[in-house]
């Protein structure tokens, strides 16, 4: 069977919870100052909306894939448990295969709560890993399968590693492509994946990654450009590096092509970046390497999906092309 993208990374349960009842309070630090949401101890808080779904890096990613009309698949784990089987069940109501999705019955499925506050724009994430921890990509489950693309959302825990090396030497077997966006893990041993990248065509950080990263490697030069210039020369075809409602920049060897963002009410930012992400790919794939109109795509479908308070809800779909 031939994908044309296959979403690699976390697929779990999740509940979003909306309330105002919590504060955004700025936290002096040594140099700088920290962001961080505040709520009364031992306080109560309500909520007027409440999202009960799935989520994680694949299955967010792919519902974009799916939505675009590109045949697509994601690579997972989830447990033998009632949250996994809902998770198969949602995924197959959409016409997703599922066949390399493994079922482990030792450990539960990944979930998350996202505290998420409409007013302020922003949110915080608890997860509890699960089984996610035992997630090994196997090759072997391949092996009468052929992708055009690999997507590679975050990976945890102690194989991220051993995942990551085997993800990018199937790649480089198969010549497949490879669209990587970085987990915090990642971001933070960057240093570890410089030799892979030659085998990346898209690298994607949002700003904030970029800035930690311009650290890690000892740029002289803190600029983003200066960044991007350094991880196409390490091998890249290209580098994303989104910015909000900034937009969007994407660096070549050759040029630097933008996008701006677009103002709305925000309902929920939660999986806006694999919203971006998934869209700018399919936009480049069924454009044929139009990198203009893929921004413009990825842009307009973070749009759509922080309009809605589901991570994944509202993705654009073929009439919207």
């Amino acid at each position: 069977m031939n994908f044309k993208v296959l979403s690699i990374g976390g697929v779990l349960q999740e509940i979003i919870y909306n309330t105002d009842a919590a504060d955004v309070i700025w936290q002096p630090m040594r140099r700088q100052s920290k962001k961080m949401i505040a709520v009364d101890y031992g306080a109560k808080i309500s909520s007027n909306q409440v999202w009960r779904s799935y989520g994680g890096g694949a299955l967010n990613s792919l519902a974009t894939f799916n939505s675009l009309g590109l045949k697509c698949a994601p690579v997972s784990i989830i447990g033998d448990d009632l949250a996994g089987h809902e998770i198969l069940h949602y995924l197959a109501k959409r016409k997703v295969c599922t066949k390399f999705i493994e079922v482990d019955k030792t450990k539960e499925t990944a979930f998350s709560f996202i505290l998420n506050l409409p007013e302020d724009n922003e949110h915080v994430v608890f997860v509890s890993q699960g089984v996610l921890n035992k997630f090994r990509f196997k090759k072997v489950l391949l092996k009468h399968h052929r992708a055009d693309w690999l997507y590679i959302t975050s990976l945890r825990g102690n194989g991220a590693e051993f995942n990551l090396r085997e993800i990018f030497h199937y790649a480089k077997d198969q010549a497949v492509k490879i669209f990587w966006n970085p987990g915090q893990q990642q971001i933070n041993n960057f240093n570890k994946y410089l030799k892979y990248l030659n085998r990346v065509a898209f690298l994607s950080l949002n700003l904030q990654e970029a800035k930690i990263l311009t650290g890690l490697l000892k740029l002289s030069d803190k600029s983003v450009s200066t960044l991007a210039k350094f991880l196409i020369e390490s091998g890249c075809q290209a580098v994303l590096i989104t910015k909000g409602v900034a937009g969007v920049e994407l660096y070549t060897a050759q040029k630097v092509y933008k996008q701006p963002g677009k103002k709305v009410k925000v309902i929920n930012t939660t999986g806006a970046g694999d919203a971006f992400n998934a869209a700018f790919l399919s936009g480049y794939i069924i454009y044929q390497g139009d990198y203009q109109v893929a921004l413009q795509l990825g842009v307009r479908n973070a749009v759509a999906v922080i309009q809605t308070i589901g991570a994944h809800q509202g993705v654009l779909t073929k009439k919207d092309l």
